[in-house]
C-alpha cells in the first residue's frame, strides 16, 4: 500500500422495503499489488456486505479467467464508511 487516502462520496440509494424507506449501501473494490494500487472511486451499490463479498470473489475469478494474475495482489472490499469488510488474495 502506498499510504494514499482517497476520499469517496458517501452516497446511498434509497428505496422501499415493506413500505419502509431503506438505504442501499455502496461498496468499493480496491486492488493493492506490489507495484500499484487501483482505487475504485465510484464503487457500486449492492444489497449488503454478503453480496459485496460475493461480488468481489466473482470479479477476481473473472480477472483470473481472462489472464490477469497479479502475484501478491489483494482486493479489498470497502464499505461506504471506509471500513474494509473483506480481503481477497489473487
Amino acid at each position: 500500500m502506498d499510504g494514499r487516502i482517497v476520499e469517496r462520496p458517501m452516497a446511498r440509494r434509497q428505496g422501499r422495503h415493506n413500505g419502509v424507506r431503506t438505504k442501499t449501501p455502496r461498496f468499493y473494490f480496491v486492488v493493492h499489488a506490489p507495484n500499484y494500487t487501483r482505487d475504485d472511486p465510484n464503487g457500486i451499490v449492492l444489497a449488503g456486505p454478503k453480496t459485496a463479498r460475493e461480488y468481489g470473489h466473482q470479479v477476481i475469478r473473472e480477472l483470473k479467467d481472462s489472464g490477469h494474475d497479479a502475484l501478491g495482489a489483494v482486493s479489498q472490499v470497502v464499505d461506504e464508511n471506509g471500513r474494509t469488510i473483506h480481503k481477497i488474495s489473487f
